[in-house]
């Protein structure tokens, strides 16, 4: 872009700059900020980025005229000449003087001739060809940017984030400029670098901004059709900003200049004046006594001991304390009493309003630079708004994580930044607040029992940490040596990448998988799950093949729901990632490992899909609760029956108490207590007894179009799983098993066989 489009882009868009100027560009996204709060603070404001121009770079520029199509008209346009390819090229470079080529008609021979002019390297101009910009093109950009560079782009690409930009075109642009050399590195195609382009700006979103994006994404808009909506919901905001920064400026050119009788030792930070103090300015009463929605952001809890505090062990002035943190606040505060007794100092500042969990509300005027040291090594200079009275001494809000790329895990306790991890530490009841209060109020609802519900609160912390079930490893054990082979991979979609990164990574915390250089691969997949998260899914049908089963047995689902008729009550407890609870033996590891997404990986539990998963798994639960009666074990869930409610209490307590010995995890979000009638595996059973479950019925049979032999397997398989409750059943499918034996593979039903099912 020439001087002049510059001049007329700061003109036409003053009030991009106008706004901007009152906090750290790195402190918040504008659209960020208002997806989260649905407003923006009183307070806000967004940094001057004007950019800056070089005096070297009007020196160094080179003038040509351009045409102005359709017309004799021509215009002068500037391009900067390259003394130092590695240094000063860029793509915007290429792309600009491509623009001003095909303005101009130039061809191949005639670019490259200019294009080696503009060249002014002198350590590469000598081997640069001068007839062909193709081929000059090529050479400047393996110089500028030569293939090791290719793994810092790579991080670049990744370190991109939406919060360290005002604006969401700064993002995006930054996106750009990345991704330009690395695609010409990869030789992307134009899919494959619209597609990068797509993973890179979800991925680097704000956690508000990208749930907007999924709202606009799911009306099936295109990513470039999102993006304008969020330039126009901003173009919206820095309008408001520019009202705001307008009528401050207004009240301010137009207040009369009287004479000032100024105190000694009086100043209003909000007036700029020394006729009064800012604690007696009766605008900021009244202000105080307003309430303001658009500054809930500025809203901070009321915290009392018995509540889940976070903090983060410090060193302020050479003494020791925490640190509370708190994720909800977008600032950082000190009680004024810690100033003083650190000897801290302040300075006065532009007046914010914080609003407390009670209600009631302070303006803090003053702040102060705060030294926080951690680890006894690491410092972190950090700005705090000063509150003359609060609740907390010290907190640290979203302004801190934010400024310092700091990840929050609360699950481990521990604060990561910039790869240095520091301990958090907390009150005793931070894994009760992890309960699930669905379950605790329905067992409140049904049962009185003090007991029953002590058990599940002290189950439940210890159900947080995914950890294998105590005393049990699992080997597998093999009819023949398995045949080392290279299968097939297959690819993942580009909707389920970001989505399949998570459930990988969550293996990984949770210690479920391990990375791998097995010479036994099996292919991997993705599959959706009813709540949209994915289940990772790994092909083991060739290892299958020489591995041996389990001894064990799986029960008979029909023998046993018989004894389960005519209860009153009855539950069912899911066990989480039923055979991921199971260690395996560090020899049969590598016979699980697996490849997705770029990379191999191998399981250190027992893996779903692999042969005697799942009668390994029955038979360690089934040992476990072998003296429990009215407890009917498949796999992994246990239904629980009894005839009175005190029974079941009873029988619930007792397989609650082994479970957590012997740290087996439950799943209570599938779980389900004191039901009337449950359903296992097709069939509904209540104190009437064991009927099939209709729906599931009609599913099966009913709306399936029969038109090849497996679609009549199928059939025949549900119809006999139903067999005692169809009369007469073997003489009923005669004529369908007779389907079987014909040899056509396809066909379809005459109307006499449709009535007959």
């Amino acid at each position: 872009m020439n001087k002049t489009n510059k001049d007329n882009f700061s003109k036409n868009n003053s009030l991009f700059y106008n706004n901007r100027g009152m906090v750290s560009r790195k402190t918040i996204s504008l659209l960020e900020t208002y997806f989260k709060l649905s407003c923006l603070p009183e307070n806000y404001g967004i940094l001057n980025s004007k950019p800056q121009r070089n005096n070297n770079d009007q020196i160094n520029m080179v003038e040509f005229d351009l045409k102005i199509e359709g017309t004799e008209i021509t215009m002068k346009e500037k391009i900067r000449k390259i003394k130092n390819i590695k240094k000063e090229l860029s793509m915007e470079w290429i792309e600009h003087f491509e623009y001003m080529s095909e303005t101009n008609g130039w061809g191949d021979k005639q670019m490259g001739l200019i294009a080696y002019k503009l060249i002014d390297d002198e350590d590469y101009k000598e081997s640069l060809t001068k007839t062909s910009y193709l081929k000059l093109k090529k050479e400047i950009l393996e110089i500028a940017y030569p293939l090791e560079m290719k793994r810092k782009l790579v991080s670049s690409l990744d370190e991109i984030k939406q919060t360290e930009h005002t604006l969401i075109k700064e993002y995006y642009g930054s996106i750009i400029k990345t991704l330009k050399p690395y695609s010409f590195m990869m030789n992307f195609s134009k899919n494959e670098y619209e597609r990068k382009l797509e993973e890179t700006f979800i991925k680097g979103l704000g956690e508000n901004t990208e749930l907007e994006l999924i709202k606009q994404r799911l009306q099936n808009k295109s990513l470039k059709e999102v993006l304008n909506y969020l330039e126009t919901v901003e173009t919206g905001l820095l309008c408001q900003l520019n009202r705001r920064e307008t009528s401050t400026n207004t009240i301010e050119s137009t207040s009369p200049k009287t004479e000032i009788n100024y105190k000694a030792g009086k100043w209003c930070t909000h007036h700029k004046s020394r006729t009064h103090n800012t604690k007696e300015c009766n605008l900021l009463k009244n202000y105080n006594k307003k309430e303001e929605p658009s500054l809930k952001n500025l809203v901070l809890k009321q915290y009392s001991e018995s509540d889940m505090n976070i903090e983060l062990p410090t060193m302020i002035n050479g003494r020791k304390t925490n640190v509370m943190i708190d994720s909800g606040s977008n600032r950082n505060y000190v009680n004024h009493s810690l100033i003083k007794e650190y000897d801290l100092k302040t300075e006065e500042c532009k007046p914010i309003r914080t609003i407390f969990g009670s209600g009631s509300s302070q303006i803090s005027d003053k702040k102060a630079i705060i030294d926080l040291v951690l680890n006894e090594k690491n410092s972190y200079k950090t700005e705090f708004y000063v509150l003359q009275d609060s609740p907390i001494k010290i907190l640290l809000g979203n302004e801190f994580l934010i400024n310092n790329k700091a990840v929050l895990d609360f699950k481990d306790k521990r604060l990561t930044i910039c790869g240095v991890k520091y301990h958090l530490i907390g009150s005793e009841r931070d894994t009760e607040e992890l309960m699930d209060e669905r379950l605790i109020d329905n067992i409140c609802a049904t049962t009185n029992d003090e007991e029953l519900i002590n058990i599940l609160k002290r189950y439940n912390s210890n159900n947080n940490n995914f950890k294998s079930i105590l005393n049990i490893k699992a080997s597998l054990n093999f009819n023949s040596i398995p045949v080392q082979s290279k299968q097939v991979k297959y690819s993942v979609p580009f909707k389920y990448r970001e989505a399949g990164m998570i459930e990988i990574n969550r293996l990984l915390k949770e210690d479920i998988i391990e990375k791998s250089n097995s010479d036994f691969v099996s292919p991997a997949f993705f599959i959706e799950k009813k709540n949209k998260e994915l289940r990772l899914v790994v092909d083991y049908k060739k290892m299958n093949k020489y591995i041996n089963d389990d001894t064990w047995f799986i029960p008979n689902v029909e023998e046993s729901i018989m004894n389960m008729g005519e209860n009153n009550y009855f539950s069912r407890i899911d066990l989480r990632n039923g055979f991921n609870q199971i260690v395996l033996e560090e020899e049969s590891k590598k016979f699980t490992s697996f490849f997705i997404m770029g990379r191999q990986w191998q399981y250190k539990r027992i893996p779903f899909g692999i042969k005697p998963g799942p009668k390994m798994f029955q038979r360690i639960i089934s040992n476990m609760l072998e003296n429990i009666k009215n407890c009917f074990i498949y796999i992994d869930d246990i239904i629980i029956y009894a005839k009175t409610r005190q029974e079941h209490v009873s029988i619930i307590l007792e397989v609650l108490k082994i479970l957590y010995k012997n740290n087996v995890k439950i799943n209570f979000d599938k779980s389900e207590f004191f039901k009337n009638e449950m359903e296992i595996l097709g069939f509904v059973v209540n104190n009437q007894g064991i009927h099939p479950k209709q729906s599931y019925f009609e599913n099966k049979i009913f709306y399936k179009d029969i038109k090849t032999k497996r679609d009549v397997q199928k059939l025949l398989g549900v119809l006999n799983w139903y067999r005692k409750f169809i009369p007469n059943l073997s003489r009923r499918i005669i004529k369908l098993t007779d389907l079987l034996k014909k040899d056509k593979t396809r066909f379809s039903l005459n109307e006499e066989l449709r009535n007959e099912i």
